[in-house]
C-alpha cells in the first residue's frame, strides 16, 4: 500500500524544517519559500480559498528569481496542485 502523496511531503517538510523555541514550545518552521508556497496551495485546494492562492502568488512574485523550480514543480504535480498553481500564476501576471 502506498502513502497518500501529501504524507511524503509532510515528512520532507519536517526533515527540512528548523526547530524554533517560542515561549518554551518547540515549533517546526518551514525553512524555504518553496515549502510555504506548496503548503499554501495545499490549503487552498480543499477550501477553494482565494486568500491562500493570493498568499502563494505574493511569495512567488517576491521570490520569483530565487525559487528552486526543480524542487517545486515535482511537488505541484505529485500533490495535484496544477489548478491552484495556475491560479497563483494568473494573479502574478495581472
Amino acid at each position: 500500500m502506498s502513502l497518500p502523496p501529501v504524507l511524503p511531503k509532510i515528512v520532507a517538510l519536517i526533515d527540512q524544517a528548523r526547530r524554533v523555541d517560542m515561549q518554551g514550545m518547540q515549533l517546526f518552521v518551514a525553512s524555504v519559500a518553496e515549502d510555504v508556497v506548496i503548503a499554501k496551495l495545499e490549503w487552498a485546494k480543499p477550501s477553494a480559498s482565494r486568500r491562500q492562492i493570493e498568499d502563494a502568488a505574493g511569495i512567488l512574485k517576491i521570490a520569483e528569481d530565487s525559487l528552486d523550480r526543480s524542487y517545486l514543480d515535482p511537488w505541484v504535480l505529485k500533490l495535484e496542485l496544477a489548478k491552484e498553481w495556475d491560479d497563483a500564476q494568473r494573479i502574478i501576471s495581472t
